[in-house]
């Protein structure tokens, strides 16, 4: 089962990153060309009279401002200042909680097996029970990275 959009294939000996993009086609990037790509918005940034002092990667971007527990999803505004990390402003909304995140993880990765396997996994339980164990852990994962 593929779980992330792209996937790490050699190249002449070297790591590359594989991209499916629209209407089937595949990019090969290298790790020079990723890292370009992060410079390259580092200078937008500056042209922009903003000061970048870090990039942090996509997941752990998405992680920082929102905590999903049990009963609440929460919202926050946080300043970073030498890698020290300070809560600002936070909101949160009891009517919707981790579980309809963990629902929200299932229905995405039981349509995913079905395209992508060809498999039906709607009245198997042990098999939604551990593809909730593991949503639920990679969660939890992101939750505490920061």
């Amino acid at each position: 089962m593929k779980l992330l959009p792209f996937a790490v294939v050699d190249k002449g000996g070297m790591p590359h990153v594989r991209v499916d993009v629209k209407d089937g086609a595949v990019q090969l990037f290298s790790p020079e060309e990723i890292s370009a790509m992060r410079q390259a918005t580092k200078d937008a940034a500056t042209i922009t009279s903003l000061t970048v002092d870090f990039i942090l990667n996509k997941p752990t971007a998405a992680a920082l401002p929102y905590g999903i527990s049990d009963g609440m999803f929460n919202v926050s505004i946080r300043a970073i200042d030498d890698s020290l990390f300070e809560v600002a402003a936070m909101n949160g909304d009891t009517h919707l909680s981790g579980e309809d995140f963990d629902q929200r993880v299932m229905e995405y990765f039981i349509k995913l097996i079905q395209r992508n396997d060809d498999r039906d996994i709607t009245d198997d339980a042990h098999a939604q029970g551990k593809l909730r164990r593991e949503g639920e852990s990679a969660k939890r994962v992101l939750s505490s990275q920061h």
